[in-house]
């Protein structure tokens, strides 16, 4: 029986997908394949975010061979990671959330042990796993010291870490609880990085949803039990993706807000755009004299999306800062009358 007075009492699975058809089955497949010690409710969400392939056909599929598993697809039309992200948060009925990427293989007792988890620690907002590359082809060598920019291995040094100081966890597989969603957004929380949109590598809203976690006084953690494997195709394994991913995250950089930063100078758009631009040649300089090493070439890449965000963004900048401080300080007040009940 259903224990509805446990506030762990089921967990919604939220896939975000965008033309995902390639591997949206064999994701579906593994979550089919779930094991459970413990009776709770469960639910899988696919957000359609505006695709143009067979991505719905793939779920009604799935649906119409998988009667017994709560399966629902949602349209989000807004694109974005983000936008797709709180579409499902909206449409979730369970209070733990469990971001599942649609090229993502959660093991057969991921929800179990993340039920259990989140169930033993009340404190903890947000928890994530270890990841494990499953390459469709030979990966380049230059990208396997850096596979950790593409959500795989561990996020701490015990196989129970608490990261909180490090702010976020891989979006890949992340174990949030709703109730934590309801504060924040309830603050005033917006994305700044509306992640990946399209061709457009931009990322670091796991980042921000960490910050914001951060701030609210909830503890972030690693889990090394749960395991996930993420399947990197062809197309992600060069050199050059790596490269635009890189440059996608400088851009989100600069356009996001940084709770340690945010009420001093150094989040001043004019601090941000001076300081910028020397990096851009501090950085560019071993580039240009064709003796940087891959570490370098990648900063420089980095530092080219954050010059371009201050370009492309700069005016608006203000208007961001300015909300992102009005947001924590209600976080922050949020946070001292949590903790004095």
């Amino acid at each position: 029986m259903l224990n509805h007075t446990n506030p762990c009492s089921g967990i919604s699975v939220l896939i975000c997908c965008y033309n995902a058809a390639w591997v949206l089955p064999r994701t579906l497949v593994a979550l089919s394949r779930q094991k459970f010690s413990s009776d709770f409710g469960w639910e899988i969400c696919i957000i359609d975010n505006n695709s143009h392939d067979s991505t719905a056909e793939c779920v009604r599929r799935f649906i119409k061979k998988n009667g017994d598993i709560d399966v629902s697809l949602i349209t989000e039309k807004q694109q974005g990671l983000s936008y797709a992200r709180i579409a499902g948060y909206q449409a979730a009925k369970f209070p733990i959330l469990i971001y599942c990427d649609d090229d993502t293989l959660l093991c057969e007792d991921y929800l179990q042990k993340a039920f259990d988890f989140m169930r033993d620690h009340p404190q903890t907002g947000l928890c994530g796993g270890c990841g494990a590359a499953v390459f469709e082809s030979e990966p380049d060598p230059r990208i396997l010291p850096y596979l950790d920019r593409y959500a795989t291995g561990p996020q701490g040094q015990e196989s129970t870490s608490d990261i909180t100081e490090r702010g976020f966890v891989f979006g890949a597989g992340m174990v949030v609880r709703k109730s934590v969603m309801d504060a924040i957004l309830n603050c005033g929380f917006a994305f700044s990085s509306l992640g990946r949109t399209g061709k457009m590598l931009t990322g670091g809203e796991d980042v921000e949803l960490g910050n914001a976690i951060r701030a609210a006084e909830y503890r972030i953690h690693y889990f090394a039990d749960l395991k996930y494997e993420h399947i990197l195709p062809a197309r992600r394994l060069t050199w050059d993706y790596l490269n635009q991913m890189a440059y996608g995250n400088g851009y989100s950089s600069v356009v996001m807000p940084w709770p340690k930063t945010l009420f001093s100078y150094k989040s001043h758009p004019l601090y941000v755009a001076i300081w910028t631009c020397a990096e851009f040649l501090k950085r560019g300089i071993p580039v240009w004299l064709g003796g940087a090493t891959q570490s370098q070439e990648l900063d420089f890449a980095a530092i080219r999306g954050a010059l371009k965000g201050v370009l492309a963004e700069f005016f608006s900048l203000f208007e961001k800062r300015r909300k992102a401080r009005g947001f924590y300080r209600k976080l922050m007040a949020y946070a001292r009358e949590k903790n004095s009940i």
